[in-house]
């Protein structure tokens, strides 16, 4: 800035394009032709529910699976160490593949959700900036009046402080606000996964049926001698790995950060 000129900022909206082809990659990309393709075991899919007879025999095979299994996904609520079946299929994971630590992977499912919502936000947050930037910080009248009334050299610390301020203020503080609860609410959550698996007992974990109850029990006994055991196995083995994975992942996985942030690098 001068007395004599000042220059006018344009809008630049490049980045907007970009966001747009990733939101539908992410959505989409897995239905293009040359993705990568992955084959998965989703119990509740695989296995018959309404079939009888299937059921049992997807329900017989259910070792095999998990042995033969590669990786095992959890896809984890606050509910899920709860339910009897859950517990059973992660501890028979472990059990079969004691020394592949890294074979099981636990995903939060907010967290996908939050990582979505982040870069939603910071999409509208650059979008705003950009909009409002000419028309308020870099606007003609503000531009003249930085010249006349601000130091040469401290112009442009006085503009860095001054978007800094507007972006704090006006774009950041209200959403941060709904962040640091989420994040509040996720660590709660977290504690809670190992508060269950710590006090882990059978007659506490839920069940849909009867019937199957009683199938988890028969093969618990098989797989680890008896129902004491199992329970030990749960509160110490499985406790252990899944504390282990937590801090290893930190509250949030750093790949996750970088996605909710890609509109700044775009």
């Amino acid at each position: 800035f001068n007395r004599d000129r000042c220059f006018r900022m344009r809008w630049q909206l490049h980045y907007v394009p970009a966001c747009i082809v990733f939101l539908a990659l992410l959505v989409f990309g897995q239905e293009l032709p040359f993705s990568p393709q992955r084959t998965c075991f989703l119990d509740k899919c695989c296995i018959h529910q309404t079939d009888e007879a299937k059921k049992m025999a997807g329900i017989r095979q259910l070792g095999g699976f998990l042995h033969r299994s590669k990786k095992m996904v959890t896809l984890w609520q606050p509910e899920y160490f709860t339910r009897l079946w859950c517990v059973y299929e992660v501890a028979a994971f472990h059990f079969l593949n004691p020394e592949e630590h890294g074979s099981l992977d636990i995903v939060p499912l907010k967290l996908p959700l939050f990582t979505v919502t982040i870069f939603l936000f910071h999409t509208c947050a650059s979008i705003s900036m950009t909009v409002l930037s000419p028309l308020l910080l870099f606007s003609e009248w503000h531009s003249s009046w930085v010249a006349e009334n601000i130091p040469g050299w401290l112009q442009y610390v006085y503009l860095v402080a001054a978007m800094a301020v507007i972006m704090f203020f006006g774009l950041y503080l209200i959403p941060s606000y709904f962040f640091w609860k989420f994040c509040k609410w996720h660590m709660e959550d977290r504690r809670k996964l190992l508060l269950q698996l710590r006090n882990f007992r059978m007659d506490q974990a839920e069940c849909f049926m009867d019937s199957d109850r009683e199938l988890v029990v028969g093969k618990i006994r098989r797989w680890f001698g008896s129902i004491d055991e199992f329970e030990q196995y749960v509160r110490e083995d499985l406790y252990n790995l899944m504390r282990m994975k937590l801090e290893k992942h930190g509250p949030m996985r750093y790949r996750m950060s970088v996605v909710g942030a890609l509109p700044h690098v775009f």
